[in-house]
């Protein structure tokens, strides 16, 4: 994961960044999935394709319906469990983060887009998650 004030080793110069930044042991060993998780972009789709035809292999199916529910009604965001709802239409739902991934789903037109950079977003985000996610879904 590149970060933007990265350790000397990675190109930057902030020499205290190996003791804090994403590719810390402390993050690397976490294994959350926004801090030391690892997959390919093939795995994050047939994830989210499991919640938009659940067949209670992932999880029970019941669950997965219930993850991309809004929970959050009144309460301005709309959030899933584990989810961000919305955007494309009132039924997609997706995920991004910090590290430069971009993964949503629409059940309407079956589409999902999966965007696995190592850039942080700052500098991905306005570079290529957004630019390919509005192709992806035609905007």
């Amino acid at each position: 994961m590149q970060t933007e004030h990265a350790a000397p080793e990675a190109g930057a110069g902030a020499a205290n960044a190996k003791d804090w930044d994403w590719n810390s042991a402390y993050w690397r060993a976490l294994g959350a999935p926004w801090g030391g998780a690892h997959c390919s972009a093939e795995d994050v789709a047939a994830f989210l394709h499991s919640f938009m035809h659940p067949a209670g292999k992932a999880l029970r199916e019941e669950t997965a319906r219930l993850m991309i529910r809004n929970h959050t009604e009144g309460r301005g965001a709309r959030r899933g469990i584990g989810f961000a709802l919305g955007g494309c239409s009132e039924r997609s739902f997706g995920h991004s983060g910090s590290t430069g991934m971009l993964a949503w789903a629409e059940p309407e037109s079956d589409t999902i887009c999966v965007i696995l950079t190592s850039l942080p977003s700052s500098v991905s985000g306005p570079l290529v998650l957004r630019p390919v996610s509005d192709l992806v879904a035609g905007k």
